[in-house]
């Protein structure tokens, strides 16, 4: 038995420095270096603390914007990112937070719907870039992250084909865009037609206007709907479809998301910190697409059957003028750039009004454009 367990020693041994100088070749080949992974605890105290934190999925990432408050901040957003991992977010960065801080907490139309990621699910695996410590991911699968940050060169024989197989197939791309290049015939140059015509200055459109310019702002909001354009219909119909029959935003999820809001409150207000809720806008288009009462059953109704502690709501997804505005939206589910100044204008007058950031954190310009 023992002399089986040695041969066995022996195997594993020979294949692990086997992978080792695999590795040692494929960093050679492709000039790169073995780099300690990042943040494997939580990141350290800072003197110079942040004052207000935005949590949440892609709707906060393109929705809310500091680039208006003069406080100190910081943005621990992503794509999908749940409340269990907004949770995680914040443990990450707890010592960096200052006692009284804001922290901004999205819950969106998908936040109560969206499923829980499993070990393997691609959504949990975006956590291993070091972001946070594997302590903290909520579905560490254990040997994934090792393979992909501490011990990559056991993974180097795969990588090493992956980069090969893409190579060549760039090379047989390039081979047949050269070879019909020669096929085709060589187009005539193009000579531009000079017309005597006075040059027309363009004026500037909604969409280019300054972002974060208070009497712009103001007349956006104020400007009356116009009929949605074909970009927004068509990602309504994607967004519906997405929504309702996708299998990952279900009822089924509601009570695990609540949870994890709950707790997510909690570790807030224990850390001293001022939580509040925000609903950010989604488009008309996508409203009339969806059911009536969509906003009702995947948001609203939660927040009733919860103990919100008593924070403080901003719900923007009532505010017609912006869910009407064509030209805040890149697409009928995310505001653009200057929807997220627009939104994140209102939400800076609503924490100063109630006490939570002062009056000098607002950093918007009011100079009137004329």
């Amino acid at each position: 038995m023992l002399k089986l367990l040695q041969k066995i020693s022996l195997v594993i041994l020979l294949a692990f420095l086997l992978s080792i100088g695999v590795d040692y070749f494929y960093r050679q080949a492709f000039n790169t270096k073995y780099e300690w992974p990042e943040n494997l605890l939580a990141l350290p105290e800072i003197a110079d603390k942040y004052e207000i934190v935005a949590l949440g999925n892609s709707h906060s990432e393109s929705g809310v914007t500091f680039q208006g408050y003069k406080v100190k901040s910081l943005r621990l957003v992503s794509v999908a990112q749940s409340f269990e991992y907004d949770f995680a977010m914040l443990k990450m960065h707890s010592k960096q937070i200052r006692k009284g801080a804001v922290i901004i907490i999205n819950a969106s139309p998908l936040s109560f719907s969206q499923k829980v990621p499993e070990k393997e699910d691609d959504v949990n695996m975006n956590y291993y870039d070091g972001r946070l410590s594997p302590y903290l991911i909520p579905h560490l699968k254990v040997s994934e992250y090792l393979q992909i940050q501490i011990v990559p060169f056991v993974r180097a024989g795969y990588l090493w084909r992956e980069k090969n197989a893409k190579s060549a197939e760039e090379t047989a791309m390039d081979t047949f865009a050269a070879q019909w290049k020669k096929q085709s015939p060589i187009p005539k140059p193009f000579s531009p037609v000079v017309l005597d015509t006075p040059v027309v200055q363009v004026v500037a459109t909604r969409s280019s206007m300054q972002t974060f310019n208070v009497w712009e702002i103001q007349t956006e909001l104020n400007a009356p709907p116009e009929p949605s354009e074909a970009r927004l219909i068509a990602s309504m119909h994607f967004m519906v479809n997405k929504w309702y029959n996708s299998g990952g935003f279900d009822p089924q999820y509601f009570a695990e998301n609540r949870q994890g809001l709950e707790e997510l409150i909690a570790y807030c207000l224990q850390h001293n910190w001022r939580p509040v809720l925000i609903t950010l806008p989604i488009s008309q288009v996508l409203l009339e697409g969806l059911n009536p009462n969509y906003l009702q059953q995947y948001v609203y109704d939660n927040l009733e059957k919860m103990d919100l502690k008593n924070i403080d709501y901003f719900n923007f997804a009532t505010n017609t003028q912006l869910t009407q505005n064509r030209y805040l939206f890149s697409n009928s589910d995310h505001l653009n750039e200057k929807g997220a100044a627009t939104v994140s204008y209102l939400l800076l007058q609503e924490l100063i009004k109630i006490g939570y950031l002062p009056k000098e954190a607002d950093g918007y310009d009011y100079t009137r454009q004329d």
